[in-house]
């Protein structure tokens, strides 16, 4: 008797812009189920029973920013893999998935290159006040701006890991001089990496922030946090909105406490009626740090490659850890 072909769902926004992961699913012999959206909306809208629904028969799911909780992976008897496209699985309930035998892989390795680009053009933006002078020269105006090098100054970065060590080489490669904080134990890169946050945010000139959102990080850099950052310093955050505390984060900037802040994350996802919205000093993008045309094809095809092997009965040691 013939076996089922396996169903695989995809909810990852822009999946299938990739041709190439899409024939991967397809020679493996799974049949990717229709979803509910179109490819180039987020499925951060969907809510837990449409989830359930739209998953009900599939072994797979290349996933993006649905909500993959409990009561969804309990609700999925023949589930067999989550490969969440991208790095961040604060959306996946780790412990409800190992419980269930469910396999839960990342895309590590296709999106470091472009965050990383992205927080330096971020501090390249702010050093040479770019988005000023596109203001001043479409208001008809013609200031002697004068800018800043990132040469001799201290990037501070907290958190790392795959993201937060192409930061660190990029920005030694424009002069900086880089510090590290990293609270994970057997992290040991001496001489940058500090055991004490405090020391990394008094001496930054740039803060960049890089670590899951767990409940260990949910508010890492708040308002204690904040006042040890030199008010000439920057705030880079395109790890996770819950990191950073972001009413502090106002306050810092309304006050003067802060020169500025790069955000692509935010607690709530879009931002609407955030009074970050109206702050000048703010840099804001929405949570696309790690999108390029390249990161997006490494991420598709990875996300495929973790179903295939999960579903043939390999592994695959891009495995989400809780």
């Amino acid at each position: 008797m013939q076996q089922p072909q396996p169903r695989v769902a995809v909810t990852a926004r822009g999946f299938r812009s990739t041709p190439s992961a899409v024939i991967l699913l397809e020679r493996a012999g799974l049949r990717i189920e229709p979803w509910l959206l179109a490819d180039d909306q987020s499925d951060a809208v969907v809510t837990e029973a449409e989830l359930i629904e739209a998953l009900r028969d599939c072994q797979g799911v290349v996933l993006g920013a649905a909500p993959m909780t409990a009561r969804v992976i309990n609700a999925l008897p023949n589930l067999q893999v989550i490969a969440r496209r991208g790095v961040g699985v604060d959306n996946v309930d780790l412990a409800a998935a190992r419980a269930a035998g469910v396999q839960v892989t990342t895309t590590a390795g296709a999106v470091e290159a472009a965050v990383a680009e992205y927080v330096l053009a971020v501090i390249l933006a702010f050093y040479r006040r770019i988005v000023e002078g596109d203001a001043a020269v479409r208001a008809g105006r013609w200031p002697a701006l004068v800018g800043e090098s990132m040469e001799g100054s201290t990037l501070g970065i907290v958190g790392y890991g795959g993201i937060g060590r192409r930061v660190a080489q990029l920005a030694r490669g424009f002069g900086m001089s880089v510090l590290v904080h990293d609270a994970r134990p057997g992290i040991v890169e001496a001489p940058d990496v500090q055991t004490d946050l405090s020391a990394v945010l008094r001496a930054a000139d740039v803060l960049t922030v890089h670590v899951p959102l767990r409940p260990e990080t949910r508010g890492l850099i708040g308002e204690a946090e904040l006042r040890q950052l030199r008010p000439s310093a920057v705030l880079i955050n395109t790890a996770r909105g819950g990191v950073v505390d972001e009413t502090a984060l106002t306050k810092a900037l309304r006050g003067g406490k802060l020169r500025g802040a790069g955000l692509d994350v935010f607690e709530s996802e879009p931002p609407a009626g955030s009074p970050l919205l109206e702050l000048p000093n703010v840099i804001l993008s929405p949570h696309v740090a790690g999108t390029t045309g390249r990161s997006k094809r490494l991420a598709n095809e990875s996300a495929a490659r973790s179903v295939v092997a999960a579903l043939s009965g390999g592994s695959n040691d891009q495995k989400g850890k809780a």
